[in-house]
């Protein structure tokens, strides 16, 4: 390979390390043009999923999530421009059981832009009650153990 070949390898290199991708902060999940129903959790049996209604701008996307201190944190930071689904309901399984363990144990949160965690409300969530925003009511209620505090979030159940 001549010198040309090693400079447009080192170009290249160089270029992809800076698109490397990290897990920060995201798209605020306040925001009406991403989310008309901002992200929540659903218990469906013994399964979770993270549920949204997609924005105003009708992009396509998927929230990330990553382990962090015993809890598990969502993040939206990219986009696609393709297709309409403003207004539908997106929703994406909760896999593994570390995620779940975190899940249960530590709770779930939104990671806003300015760095702050918001914690996402636990549904509960019969087995035909597939579609978000159906008309259930939902009915706060703490969960925790006797002569234990109880976190400073809320579990629901339809």
């Amino acid at each position: 390979m001549n010198a040309i070949g090693h400079f447009f390898i080192a170009v290249l290199a160089i270029a992809l390390q800076g698109c490397a991708w990290r897990f920060a902060p995201g798209f605020s999940m306040h925001d009406t043009g991403y989310f008309t129903e901002s992200p929540y959790i659903v218990q469906r049996g013994n399964d979770y999923f993270l549920r949204w209604r997609y924005g105003n701008w009708g992009f396509y996307f998927f929230p990330e999530s990553r382990l962090r201190n015993g809890t598990i944190i969502f993040s939206l930071q990219a986009t696609s421009s393709s297709g309409s689904v403003a207004g539908k309901v997106g929703e994406i399984r909760i896999e593994g059981e570390a995620k779940i363990h975190a899940l249960e144990t530590g709770g779930a949160f939104w990671w806003e832009p300015d760095g702050q965690k918001i914690p996402l409300k636990i549904v509960k969530e019969m087995s035909n009650n597939r579609g978000a925003g159906n008309g259930a009511v939902a009915i706060p209620f703490q969960i925790g153990c006797p002569g234990r505090a109880v976190p400073d979030r809320e579990r629901w159940v339809l």
